[in-house]
C-alpha cells in the first residue's frame, strides 16, 4: 500500500515523485513500463535547451522557478545537469511568435537583446547567416540540460530520499476507487492516489477510467541554441 503511486518514469513524472518525497510525502511508487532511463521517451537523448524565451507569460514565469529547482537539484545530487550557452528565437520581422516573445520577457523583466537580421549576421558572421529583414530575441542565460543525466539524477534523489522505482513495469489497468488499484504486468500496487505522468501512452490509460484527453502537437518556431557563441 502506497500514499501515491506515479505512472510514467519520465522527467515528468520523476520530477513528480521527487517533489512528493522532497514534500515529505511518505510511499511514493515511480512505475515505469520499460527499463529506467529508456530512449523510448521524450526525456531520452543527450541535452535540451531550457530558457525563458517563450511566448506564454506563464512559461516565462514558470521558467524563473524551474531554473532554481535545476539548481537545486545540481547541490543535492553534486553534478552539473545545466550548461549556459544563450539561446536565439527569430522569425520574419513581425512574426506574431517571436513579438509576443519580446513582450512577455519584458512583463516579466527577463534580460535579453532584440536584434535585426543585419545585425545578428554583423555579430556572428562566422556561426550564421539569416536574411537581413528577420528579426531575432536573444536571451544570455538561456543553456543546455543534459537530459538523460538529470532524469537520473532526479531518479536517483527521490530513490535516497526513501521513493520506490520499479522500471518495467506496464500498467494495464487502474481502477478506481477509495484505494486505486494499479494493475501492472508484474503485479498489482494500491495507493490513495495516482498521477498518470505516461506521454502519449496517456490517452490509453485515462481511457480506461473514462477521461478522454485531446492531443495536439504544437507548432513551434525555429530554435538556435548557440554555444561559446553568445
Amino acid at each position: 500500500m502506497y500514499e501515491c503511486i506515479v505512472i510514467g518514469a519520465g522527467i515528468e513524472g520523476s520530477a513528480t515523485a521527487y517533489n512528493l518525497a522532497k514534500g515529505g510525502t511518505k510511499g511514493v511508487l515511480l512505475l515505469e513500463q520499460y527499463e529506467a532511463c529508456h530512449n523510448r521517451g521524450s526525456s531520452c537523448g543527450q541535452s535540451r535547451i531550457t530558457r525563458r524565451a517563450y511566448e506564454t507569460l506563464f512559461y516565462v514565469e514558470m521558467m524563473t522557478d524551474a531554473y532554481k529547482m535545476w539548481s537545486d537539484l545540481e547541490k543535492e545530487a553534486g553534478t552539473t545537469l545545466y550548461k549556459r550557452t544563450g539561446v536565439m528565437v527569430f522569425g520574419g520581422n513581425g512574426d506574431p511568435y517571436v513579438q509576443q516573445t519580446i513582450k512577455s520577457m519584458k512583463i516579466a523583466n527577463i534580460p535579453h537583446d532584440v536584434l535585426s537580421g543585419a545585425e545578428i549576421n554583423r555579430r556572428f558572421p562566422k556561426q550564421m547567416k539569416i536574411p537581413d529583414d528577420y528579426m531575432c530575441v536573444i536571451e544570455e542565460d538561456a543553456g543546455i540540460l543534459y537530459a538523460q543525466k538529470a532524469l537520473r539524477a532526479m531518479q536517483e534523489q527521490f530513490q535516497k530520499m526513501g521513493g520506490t522505482l520499479l522500471d518495467r513495469h506496464e500498467v494495464t489497468e487502474i481502477v478506481p476507487g477509495d484505494i486505486v488499484t494499479v494493475v501492472t504486468n508484474r503485479g498489482l500496487f494500491k495507493a490513495n492516489y495516482v498521477v498518470i505522468a505516461a506521454g502519449p501512452w496517456a490517452p490509453a490509460l485515462c481511457s480506461s477510467i473514462g477521461v478522454h484527453l485531446p492531443f495536439k502537437v504544437p507548432y513551434y518556431s525555429i530554435y538556435l541554441c548557440c554555444i561559446h557563441a553568445i
